[in-house]
């Protein structure tokens, strides 16, 4: 598996396919293959495919936060979004510690073009504390796609602060889609408010 994601006269979507089975394998041995991947592969479907097996890996692949961090802000969306799950993902405290680091790099990835960008990023901005908060609440405001906003309130109810509940009540009176109030009411029920 190794040496077929790293022969690039293979074609990408086996390498991709070499890349998904190492994450599922979840081998420390596979993330260092699959950081190189991430950073130097010129297949997108590809660097998509190793970010993924690294947020599949979970917290074994701790060494991959830096370089993905840096993958945030590749130019192909899909690999974003990807990035954005995997360090999400990883989720260890050191992960954390490293995202609350790219806070704005995250914050940037909530005014992507890409929904799924964007509600990876809430996700992610959700893990790192009361710095994300503003951020959250402008996405949760502003953003026009229902699933972001939903992923903004379940990112907003992890971090459990005065702001955050006013965010929430208004998003349960105020928000168009049924599923976003829904949601709100929810994160706010869980919060014991």
């Amino acid at each position: 598996l190794i040496q077929t994601l790293q022969d690039q006269k293979i074609e990408g979507f086996v390498r991709s396919s070499a890349a998904i089975t190492l994450g599922q394998i979840g081998t420390e041995d596979g993330v260092y293959v699959l950081i190189q991947a991430l950073k130097n592969d010129q297949d997108t479907e590809v660097r998509k495919a190793a970010a993924g097996a690294l947020g599949a890996i979970g917290d074994k692949a701790i060494d991959a936060v830096p370089i993905l961090i840096q993958a945030l802000n590749d130019q192909d969306r899909r690999v974003r979004g990807s990035v954005a799950y995997a360090l999400g993902k990883i989720g260890t405290p050191e992960a954390i510690k490293a995202v609350e680091k790219a806070v704005s790099t995250l914050i940037q990835a909530l005014k992507d073009r890409d929904a799924a960008v964007r509600d990876n990023a809430a996700e992610v901005l959700g893990m790192t504390g009361e710095s994300a908060v503003p951020a959250l609440i402008q996405a949760l405001q502003n953003d026009q796609d229902a699933t972001v906003r939903k992923g903004v309130i379940l990112a907003l109810s992890s971090i459990r602060s005065e702001n955050t509940v006013s965010a929430l009540i208004q998003a349960l009176q105020n928000d168009q889609s049924t599923i976003v109030r829904a949601n709100a009411a929810k994160a706010l029920d869980s919060m014991s408010i």
